[in-house]
């Protein structure tokens, strides 16, 4: 898993069954094209989230919204989608709402939740 080693989740659901992990800088995730995050299901996928909104330049990062790829890179069955996380105010904030778009299967793998869309809502944990 591209995590930091001994790194703590920094956002995760009330029940811990998703967590989220910020692994590099938004800046320079987008200029390289490197992960921003990772991601753990209890029980199921692993995966990674790129920033899919650059082009809107450095001040994006300080908005509400974020907007990302993520593609898992464990399991059996591996999917590929959009995730979008919000915030309830721009800045640092305690909760955020994200919606995952399952779009297709990684080349190689099924996907059996393709074409589901998942609202989950994430808790700041540091």
């Amino acid at each position: 898993m591209a995590q930091i080693r001994g790194a703590t989740p920094q956002w995760a659901t009330a029940s811990g069954d998703l967590t989220l992990t910020i692994i590099d800088r938004w800046g320079r995730s987008c200029a390289s094209g490197s992960a921003v995050a990772s991601y753990q299901v209890r029980n199921g996928a692993q995966g990674l989230l790129y920033p899919t909104d650059c082009e809107a330049g450095p001040d994006a990062a300080r908005d509400n919204i974020g907007l990302h790829r993520f593609e898992d890179i464990t399991g059996a069955e591996r999917c590929v989608g959009s995730m979008r996380f919000e915030t309830n105010t721009p800045g640092p904030s305690t909760v955020a709402d994200t919606t995952w778009v399952i779009e297709r299967s990684v080349p190689g793998f099924t996907c059996s939740t393709a074409g589901e869309t998942y609202n989950v809502r994430l808790l700041h944990t540091e």
